[in-house]
């Protein structure tokens, strides 16, 4: 069994890129996962574009094959994309983020994990800027589709282990484990990613 790191790579309405990760296990080749896993990522960002500006945009899928002894990459496939959302403007704040809830069978404290997705339209969250209910359960239905869809086969997990650095300031490294995803939810109250606003040419006024 191999761990394979799934990224979507896009960019957002103000130039700055976005991130969004999960984790998969499986027997198969980078190839088979890298190919299961960018059809059933391209199904769920069509199923999600009515939510995402214009400007945000999908531009890459890539699969990392993650080296069983040390975690480390080991070898990678790409596929490119161009997709934009078509949401209707004003957009979110680009800081802001869809927090998707991923839960295993553990009830232990790292017994679930999160992905970040980026921020929706307006149109899509209420007077008081949370996650609208039709939204959150479109995109909630869309990802338990992809959950669905890609296990057992390719199993989404949570992934454990990895580097780490202690407080004397040395890394060690404890071996990779994972409890394996069960279902997903959409939280109603948007996320932060402070870090999607790096690249931003920011301009005051006094």
């Amino acid at each position: 069994m191999t761990y394979f790191k799934v990224s979507a790579i896009g960019v957002l309405p103000l130039a700055d890129i976005f991130v969004t990760s999960f984790h998969v296990l499986s027997t198969n080749s980078l190839t088979q996962v890298h190919t299961a896993a960018n059809t059933e990522w391209s199904t769920f960002w069509s199923a999600i574009t009515t939510h995402m500006p214009i400007g945000t945009v999908l531009k890459e899928v890539k699969t990392v094959e993650l080296n069983g002894t040390n975690g480390k990459q080991a070898f990678s496939q790409t596929t490119a994309h161009n997709t934009p959302g078509t949401g209707v403007a004003p957009d979110v704040s680009q800081q802001c983020c869809i927090l998707v809830s991923l839960r295993t069978a553990s009830a232990a404290k790292g017994g679930h994990g999160r992905q970040y997705l980026p921020a929706p339209v307006s149109g899509s969250t209420t007077g008081n800027g949370q996650l609208s209910t039709a939204a959150q359960t479109a995109i909630n239905a869309a990802y338990d589709t992809m959950v669905s869809n890609l296990g057992p086969t390719y199993q989404l997990v949570v992934l454990h282990g990895g580097f780490h650095r202690k407080p004397d300031g040395s890394v060690e490294y404890l071996p990779l484990t994972h409890d394996a995803v069960t279902s997903s939810r959409v939280r109603d109250v948007l996320g932060t990613q402070r870090r999607r606003t790096n690249r931003i040419l920011v301009n005051y006024t006094s």
